[in-house]
């Protein structure tokens, strides 16, 4: 089996994050299977996931144009699939899906992952002819639901959000099209075992994540202002690991606060695990997170999280077991008194860090690659039958 996987770069991100998990799990669990990973941009912020991996940066263009020119270019990308031969193509996020649906070929069985809603998806409605950029994402949608229909494209949603969102977006005739896959994760590199509570030592709290507004890094800064009133005995430390143009806000914040000494900003690092092992607490302030990769390692590494009930932690996160899913609208304070009760009830706070951990099981990477494996056979069979 001989899959291509197709992806915007290699930047740091979920979706990226999976291409090349699942092509090390894939490898290692198939010996009939041979992968090329094609990244649309030289960025590679994941040298080390790298080793081992056939990875290709290919020069591709797909910019439409409703009324002008349309500006295409992916001689690059069609060498190498003719090189290759692949059985799949897989795209990866939405450029990738413009630029592997260009030229659909009927031998090959496609895949679109849906990491995160599809706004070029949504339907026709009277409001798409007022607004110029809905017109021109919906010229998009009809031109790449022409080639999705040529080759019998196959979707991958990852959360119940997302392929609930996706299926309002499409006619029932595409919804046995869509598959839902969880991600998964390496359990056995995340997990560590449950930590107590010690009030008399510093209790550590962590958050990982691109430094994006939508990543809402400004509400964890307030709410250990409010955990550190509620104890005023008690010593924290909440550890932001990530980067993005969202940091300086974040650090004027902690400045405001006056937290510079609870507060750090680690920065991007490559070994997260080792800092989670040594945490108590996962916080996640993303509004909307279409799965929750960090959610699901944290979990891994035995911390209660408290989040926001949206989007994918729904599917990860089981409310008053393994941590708490609170309401969008829920404040800073209100954060902190989760915390702050887990901390103060150690055989509460035990039972949570031992679901977290066992809940993580199953999201692994191996699961993961083992659904996909089996969904490729299928397509490639029915490719197959229709020669």
């Amino acid at each position: 089996m001989k899959i291509v996987y197709v992806t915007q770069s290699l930047g740091r991100g979920g979706a990226e994050r999976l291409v090349l998990d699942m092509s090390h799990a894939l490898l290692s669990a198939n010996k009939d299977v041979q992968i090329k990973i094609i990244s649309l941009d030289p960025l590679n912020d994941y040298p080390e996931l790298c080793e081992g991996l056939d990875i290709v940066v290919c020069n591709a263009t797909v910019k439409l144009s409703i009324l002008g020119k349309s500006h295409i270019d992916i001689k690059n990308y069609e060498q190498i699939i003719d090189n290759f031969q692949p059985d799949v193509i897989h795209s990866h996020t939405y450029l990738p899906e413009l630029v592997c649906h260009e030229n659909v070929r009927q031998n090959i069985a496609y895949f679109s992952h849906v990491h995160s809603n599809f706004p070029e998806f949504d339907s026709l409605n009277l409001l798409t002819f007022t607004n110029k950029l809905k017109l021109s994402r919906y010229f998009e949608r009809y031109r790449m639901f022409k080639r999705y229909k040529k080759v019998n494209s196959q979707f991958i949603t990852i959360s119940k959000a997302i392929d609930s969102k996706l299926k309002s977006q499409v006619s029932n005739n595409w919804h046995n099209c869509i598959h839902l896959i969880n991600n998964g994760i390496d359990y056995s590199k995340f997990y560590s075992p449950f930590k107590p509570i010690n009030t008399d030592t510093t209790i550590h709290i962590a958050n990982i994540g691109r430094m994006f507004a939508l990543k809402n890094h400004n509400f964890l800064i307030p709410m250990m202002h409010e955990l550190c009133n509620m104890n005023p005995t008690i010593k924290f430390k909440l550890h932001l690991f990530g980067d993005g143009p969202e940091r300086s806000d974040i650090e004027k914040t902690i400045r405001q606060y006056e937290l510079i000494d609870t507060v750090t900003l680690h920065g991007i690092i490559t070994n997260v695990e080792t800092f989670l092992s040594e945490c108590h607490f996962y916080v996640h302030s993303a509004l909307d997170e279409p799965f929750g990769l960090v959610v699901t390692e944290a979990m891994a590494a035995s911390l209660p999280v408290i989040c926001f009930n949206s989007g994918g932690p729904k599917d990860i996160v089981e409310n008053n077991k393994s941590g708490y899913l609170l309401p969008i609208n829920a404040t800073p304070k209100e954060f902190a008194l989760k915390i702050n009760e887990l901390i103060h009830d150690a055989d509460r706070y035990m039972a949570f860090a031992n679901a977290s951990a066992e809940r993580a099981k199953m999201f692994t990477i191996s699961e993961c690659a083992e659904r996909h494996y089996r969904l490729y056979k299928s397509q490639i069979l029915k490719v197959q039958c229709k020669k």
